[in-house]
């Protein structure tokens, strides 16, 4: 049985009232599913406080064919009745356990479950692809201008990301793969990287790709560890390099963390 039983199906399980096969399909099903073993139950246990009524109305049902159906609404009335009595336990015991999970992942796993939608790009439409580039390259002094981004590369990045229609002030059209890092004008290095996110937003990313290549040419990373990290969950990287949970106050002088600039 691929689909959940009607309770109409339940209560003839209980009732045996149901072809054979049927009953034993739902019998299966059951074992397997535990939400619909709740309803069972809970059918079930209806049906048990009324079963005279089920007798009476089985004796009427051939002057009255109502009365069935009338017992039928009026259990399925009763189980709901039960389980708004139980909805409020539960919401309760569903909060509390999220409330834990927030806490062991940021407490014990070192990281958000409430990073915004937008922050980082789908690796599977942009992983981040770069030149081959020397150290020499990236610390000659000036920042390495990338080509304009073609509109019709433009137009397929939006299209990944379903953004064409978004208007344009309210992203940048960012490199995952900073160009001065020897990241590519390239689709899979690209993505509408939104402004209005709370934190991580692309404003953030700008104090990481600004730090990074003064990493690398100060000798404290390599440029393909740089690349790498920076591709791979830019958030994480700025955690690490910046040493911070939160993106530092924008427009604020950025300097390098102690333990990247001690001797």
């Amino acid at each position: 049985m691929s689909e959940h039983p009607a309770d109409s199906d339940l209560l003839g399980y209980i009732d045996s009232e149901l072809p054979a096969p049927l009953a034993a399909d739902i019998e299966l099903h059951l074992e397997q599913c535990p939400a619909c073993m709740i309803e069972y139950r809970t059918l079930r246990h209806t049906s048990g406080d009324a079963a005279e009524l089920c007798r009476g109305a089985a004796i009427l049902s051939d002057v009255v064919p109502e009365a069935r159906q009338q017992l039928t609404e009026d259990m399925r009335a009763d189980a709901e009745r039960r389980r708004a009595r139980r909805a409020p336990i539960v919401l309760g015991l569903t909060a509390a356990l999220l409330f834990l999970t927030v806490r062991y992942e940021t407490a014990f796993l070192g990281r958000s479950l409430f990073v915004e939608r937008g922050a980082l790009p789908v690796s599977s439409f942009t992983p981040g692809v770069a030149h081959v580039v020397s150290n020499d390259e990236v610390c000659a002094g000036t920042p390495r201008m990338p080509p304009r981004v073609p509109p019709a590369m433009r137009l397929q990045v939006l299209r990944d990301y379903g953004m064409e229609h978004v208007p344009q002030d309210q992203y940048e059209l960012d490199y995952l793969i900073t160009p001065q890092l020897g990241g590519m004008t390239d689709r899979r290095n690209l993505w509408p990287e939104p402004y209005g996110l709370r934190s991580w937003n692309a404003h953030a990313k700008d104090s990481l790709e600004n730090l990074l290549p003064r990493l690398v040419c100060s000798g404290r990373i390599d440029l393909a560890t740089a690349q790498r990290e920076i591709a791979s969950n830019w958030i994480d990287a700025y955690k690490k390099y910046l040493a911070t949970e939160r993106p530092i106050q924008l427009h604020a002088r950025l300097l390098l963390p102690t333990e990247l600039t001690r001797d």
